[in-house]
């Protein structure tokens, strides 16, 4: 048997049966608290499903259209009490383990990145319109790691990694989402059960288990400038993806056809509409953004048939005269094209622009609830002074 720090092998020193009882040199599982509590957090804020949506659960349909911060920040939202607690059960008893064994950098990168690859198996693997948030990618990542782990370095660890308790986990999770309608991600558990295997295949390359003449285990890490390396790089990765999060509050230009506007960043769009409530209740063929968890949506339409536009303008004339104070129809000009304006405040109130451009008419709709509409109008101002037209 040879002892060294520097194994010629690359990997460790000694056999498994040096190992049997050997305890390491613990160190404290700092960042598992951390995590345990940034969940915590998270979930007293996010008080119901549409808070949960804003917040960033994952969605293929929003990370192909540049939230790429989804991948991240699902991560870190729960569904109820039950999901919650669960996650975070299961990540103080796999991730302090791993943490103590080895260290807050490996325990990091296992987590962050795991987590990452369940994120990419939900949104690649699921239905589009699929909306997934949880911890349990990241556990499960953990979960990886612990198997391999186990099987790397054979029976010294058995008393620290408990495989029972992780292959009897990952089994019933994966089975019982098996079930219809379970709302199990099962895709992102898988993922993360991979992500965290190849992870921790990855890192090992820079620690080595050594056994020392005086007894015991001890963890070493070589090449620690390396490991240092790619902790930094993708960390610096999960935050960019978290940052941003921050353009998607920025305005947002838009073009329809020869049209050009400016969506405020205050509006959280949805492209899937059954996250609208008021959506559900019209049919409209060009519904272009609905205001995810909100109950209201803006339209826009063109009618390539002028006979609407004065259509439109007559029967808003001839509501004027029934028209109460709270209505308000007028003649306006959007970037030098004839407009007619319609704002009515009833239930739900709706705000109504049509515009001539050539021998078509452009239709501007905007509807929510009497109550919600004031706080809506500025922004609606915005958008219509932002409308320009492509005359080439």
């Amino acid at each position: 048997m040879r002892y060294s720090d520097e194994p010629a092998d690359g990997d460790y020193v000694g056999t498994s049966d040096n190992l049997a009882g050997a305890e390491l040199q613990p160190v404290l599982p700092l960042f598992t608290y951390i995590l345990i509590g940034i969940n915590v957090l998270v979930f007293l804020l996010t008080s119901n499903q549409i808070t949960v949506t804003l917040w960033g659960a994952n969605n293929q349909i929003a990370v192909q259209s540049g939230e790429y911060y989804r991948l991240v920040t699902a991560m870190f939202l729960h569904a109820d009490i039950s999901h919650l607690a669960f996650n975070m059960i299961a990540l103080f008893s796999v991730g302090s383990v791993i943490e103590s064994i080895f260290g807050h950098v490996r325990f990091l990168l296992v987590y962050l990145l795991g987590g990452l690859g369940g994120s990419l198996a939900s949104i690649l693997l699921n239905d589009a319109n699929t909306l997934s948030v949880g911890a349990s990618g990241a556990v499960f990542a953990l979960f990886g790691a612990e198997m391999f782990y186990h099987f790397k370095y054979g029976e010294g660890l058995d008393e620290r990694l408990n495989l029972q308790f992780s292959l009897s986990t990952i089994a019933l999770n994966l089975l019982n989402g098996l079930r219809p309608n379970s709302g199990i991600d099962n895709w992102a558990h898988a993922g993360g059960v991979v992500s965290g295997g190849i992870i921790a295949a990855l890192t090992t390359q820079f620690m080595v288990l050594t056994y020392p003449p005086s007894g015991g285990v001890s963890l070493r890490e070589r090449r620690k400038p390396g490991l240092l390396l790619l902790a930094g790089i993708s960390f610096a990765l999960v935050a960019l993806l978290v940052g941003s999060a921050f353009t998607s509050l920025l305005p947002r230009t838009m073009t329809v056809d020869n049209l050009t506007f400016t969506l405020p960043g205050s509006w959280q769009t949805s492209t899937d509409f059954e996250d609208v409530p008021l959506c559900q209740e019209r049919n409209f063929e060009c519904l272009l953004v609905g205001l995810a968890g909100v109950d209201a949506f803006f339209e826009i339409q063109r009618y390539a048939d002028l006979a609407i536009f004065q259509s439109a303008q007559d029967d808003l004339e001839a509501a004027q005269t029934e028209a109460d104070e709270r209505d308000s129809i007028t003649e306006v000009t959007i970037d030098g094209h004839e407009a007619v304006l319609w704002i009515f405040l009833g239930s739900p109130s709706r705000f109504l622009l049509l515009i001539r451009d050539g021998d078509t008419v452009v239709r501007f709709y905007f509807e929510a609830p009497s109550a919600d509409f004031d706080r809506y109008l500025d922004d609606i101002e915005a958008v219509v002074s932002s409308i320009r037209f492509d005359e080439s």
